[in-house]
């Protein structure tokens, strides 16, 4: 597997996406995309619907043309080889598998496109089901197997192409939470067994986090940020991908800053409530939006503390998360705060608590939402 930290080098990417834009008629779906994804790197497009990350997928498909920009693949311009000739292979969130077609049928298919003989095909078959444990199902048909088993016929059917690029577009979206579970594993061990790099495209960003060696935040049609997912969820570029990444969401509380010199900026959350962070502020006063993990919080201790009232809980089992609203600026509406706690906390409806935090855990956010 390749490592999540090195950034991918020239001469080692398996796909490059350099100023792609993609526009339908004078609207604006992807602009000036720039990724670098390394030789066998398996990378995530993550994003809410409508941020443009499936089209930048069929656009490396071949399935849609780049308005502007080029792709390569192994550092050959594709922008205007046809889908066949990309060296790809894609799994659809939909199976789309032959239903008068076997398993092994279907495996094989894109193998007799290609004209392979039939001793070739079977002998690719058979090594692929046995990579995904369908030996037993290759003579049944797709109507008789479960959604978890027809995705793996699917991806079956991609490996045995035995391509440079997979590319998976939300291939998990029709399974249920346990089947999606077992997929996500099956998936991270197929990438450990084939040298291809993979780029799978999803709005989950639990498939995200738990899939990819980095992660490509996107938004209105553009790159939010590019990171491990340690780098995503702890050092957020922007107040999008911090409320985006992470659940329950990150709180986010109004404050008011102010310079007070190189790397020093003293924040207001609340009368009661003023620290010093390391932080410069461009503007030198004005208001800034201060977000904090609900790990962040505790009830009843930190080195700075905020007064509310509980307003309810959600018991989890390993965790418990509580609810609390909180007074702050004078000028700001009261703001709702979640903190997970112990699940043995005793906390009760209308209850008076105090939330603690340190601010060396908080991210600071300009008012156009970018990182201070």
């Amino acid at each position: 597997m390749s490592d999540p930290l090195a950034k991918a080098s020239s001469d080692a990417l398996g796909v490059q996406f350099s100023d792609v834009s993609k526009r339908y008629d004078r609207h604006m779906v992807l602009r000036d995309i720039n990724i670098d994804i390394g030789d066998r790197e398996l990378i995530v497009f993550v994003g809410p619907s409508g941020c443009g990350k499936s089209t930048l997928l069929r656009m490396l498909a071949g399935l849609e043309e780049t308005t502007s920009g080029t792709i390569r693949i192994k550092g050959k311009p594709v922008n205007d080889d046809p889908p066949r000739e990309r060296d790809i292979a894609m799994v659809f969130q939909s199976y789309a598998l032959y239903p008068h077609m076997t398993v092994g049928q279907n495996i094989a298919f894109p193998l007799r496109m290609v004209g392979e003989g039939r001793e070739q095909q079977r002998a690719k078959v058979e090594n692929t089901a046995r990579l995904l444990g369908l030996t037993d199902y290759l003579d049944r048909y797709p109507r008789h197997l479960s959604g978890g088993q027809r995705q793996r016929v699917a991806m079956g059917r991609a490996i045995v192409r035995d391509p440079a690029v997979f590319l998976f577009d939300e291939p998990l979206s029709n399974l249920d939470a346990a089947l999606r579970v077992q997929m996500r594993e099956e998936i991270l061990a197929l990438h450990r067994q084939i040298p291809a790099t993979m780029i799978y495209v999803t709005h989950d960003q639990v498939e995200a986090m738990t899939l990819a060696d980095r992660i490509v935040v996107l938004s209105d049609g553009e790159v939010q940020q590019i990171g491990t997912p340690h780098e995503i969820y702890n050092t957020p570029q922007s107040r999008f991908v911090a409320e985006f990444v992470g659940s329950p969401k990150i709180n986010i509380l109004p404050a008011k800053a102010e310079a007070r010199g190189r790397h020093s900026t003293r924040v207001t959350l609340s009368p009661d409530c003023v620290f010093d962070a390391d932080f410069d502020l461009p503007d030198g006063s004005g208001l800034i939006d201060v977000g904090v993990r609900p790990e962040a919080l505790t009830t009843g201790e930190g080195a700075l503390r905020l007064s509310g009232t509980v307003s309810h809980g959600e018991y989890l089992g390993a965790t418990k998360y509580v609810y609390a609203d909180v007074s702050l600026l004078a000028d700001s509406k009261p703001c709702r705060l979640v903190v997970a706690v112990p699940p043995e906390a005793a906390v009760q409806t209308g209850q008076a608590v105090t939330i603690g935090f340190d601010p060396a855990q908080c991210h600071f956010f300009a008012a156009d939402g970018s990182r201070l």
